[in-house]
């Protein structure tokens, strides 16, 4: 492993002082390739659904499609409505009403409900409300499908066509709740309001968790070296790696997904840390040197072997995951696995040649060195404590492995995709109610 890494240190350092007497080029191939990403990212669109964990080629899957050609969709939408009484005749017609404008939303196949019910077992129209009340209170399968038992809430089931739009539905169905009965507690719930659920999250995440996560590490950054360099490089190549990243979803046509909505924070955070060990070898080197250049070869001729070894286990780590059944997660192991690739590429072109334009840090006195920063000192701290505490460390260590082990096998499988969501949101709220 020695001579591997002498030796191909040995040919990088070559191609390391080339990149930095060529900064300008350098910077300006990356420029290129970020402004041919770049033009793709308007195009990435996201769309998430609680299908998007479909294993396709299980025989479960197969026998659903089955089922759908041969009976159709079997996505619905569930109005619910609430009043004194359902069965009230004021309150009834105000449903027979809903039920007649929700038939006319295109992409709707039926509506299955009381006044439809009604109409069925009595086709003269001739039956009194408590009559027709009286006979389907005990029939099993009306009582908690489309009837409470208290006769205060009832449900209209939106059966939806194999294409039907389903954002226009829901568009149609809250037009029509929003236009009723103010005497009516009225909401929708269903697949198609998880699916959209979904979507909402995944777009407030995305444009919320990576600037907020910039924004954290900008701060550490900051307090930990105290150096423009130091500061802006690191994240100027996560930047640019995210640029490819999204450039290359946006070109393969590849949504934005609730998987591969962590692909940037991902990054951001592997792709910081990766920084950061390049950002202390530069202040060391810096010190040493008397040059911008010479403290750019110096810092990456030690770094770049260990830097290329972390990238490449972490991609293999996440190409593991290719091997998953499940669509989504392969998406998420490619683009994560460019990403990583695109860091490493950045890393060991851009930023030697950005670094060697950067100004050298001011030399430290030796005074300077004589006290450790705070972090210094706890770092020797925790060193000494596992040097030399070993009899009370090991205990402690192994008693939290234990309480782990005894943690991992309390961990459960969650699929119901409502307890995606925190229970204060609208649409966990409205399903724990009608449930």
């Amino acid at each position: 492993c020695g001579w591997l890494s002498r030796g191909l240190g040995d040919v990088y350092k070559r191609q390391l002082l080339s990149i930095v007497r060529r900064r300008v080029q350098v910077l300006l191939a990356i420029g290129l390739v970020t402004l041919f990403f770049g033009w793709q990212v308007p195009k990435l669109h996201i769309k998430t659904s609680i299908y998007d964990l479909v294993i396709e080629d299980l025989p479960e899957t197969t026998h659903y499609n089955e089922f759908k050609e041969v009976f159709g969709s079997d996505e619905i939408i569930r109005v619910v409505v609430k009043a004194e009484n359902v069965f009230d005749p004021a309150t009834f017609r105000k449903i027979e009403e809903l039920v007649s404008t929700a038939t006319e939303i295109e992409g709707v196949r039926r509506v299955i409900s009381l006044p439809g019910i009604k109409k069925d077992v009595d086709p003269g129209g001739t039956w009194s409300l408590d009559r027709f009340a009286a006979m389907v209170t005990p029939v099993a399968i009306f009582r908690k499908n489309l009837i409470s038992e208290d006769h205060k809430a009832s449900v209209l089931t939106l059966v939806l066509e194999d294409a039907a739009d389903r954002d226009m539905v829901i568009q149609s169905v809250r037009e029509i709740i929003a236009g009723a009965s103010k005497d009516l507690s009225l909401y929708q719930i269903g697949m198609p309001l998880v699916s959209e659920a979904l979507a909402d999250f995944t777009k407030k995440d995305f444009f919320s968790l990576p600037p907020i996560t910039f924004l954290i590490i900008a701060v550490i950054l900051f307090f930990l070296f105290r150096n423009l360099a130091c500061l802006a490089l690191p994240l100027s190549c996560v930047t640019l790696a995210l640029v490819w990243t999204f450039g290359l979803m946006a070109l393969t046509k590849t949504p934005l997904s609730m998987m591969t909505m962590i692909v940037p924070v991902f990054l951001i955070a592997v792709g910081t840390a990766y920084c950061l060990h390049i950002g202390s070898e530069y202040l060391t080197s810096a010190q040493e040197t008397e040059s911008r250049t010479e403290a750019a070869v110096a810092t990456f001729s030690l770094v770049s072997f260990p830097t290329a070894l972390a990238v490449l286990t972490t991609a293999i780590g996440l190409g593991s995951l290719l091997i998953n059944r499940i669509a989504a997660i392969r998406q998420f192991a490619i683009f994560s696995c460019f990403g990583m690739f695109s860091i490493l590429v950045i890393v060991l072109t851009f930023f030697p040649a950005a670094l060697s334009i950067f100004p050298l840090p001011k030399k430290k006195s030796d005074e300077t060195n004589i006290t450790p920063r705070f972090f210094d000192r706890f770092l020797d701290w925790v060193v000494n404590l596992d040097l030399h505490k070993q009899k009370v460390t090991l205990p402690i260590l192994g008693a939290l492995v234990l309480f782990c082990i005894i943690g991992i096998l309390r961990i459960r499988v969650e699929t119901s995709p409502v307890e995606y969501f925190k229970r204060d949101t609208e649409v966990s709220r409205n399903f724990h109610d009608i449930y």
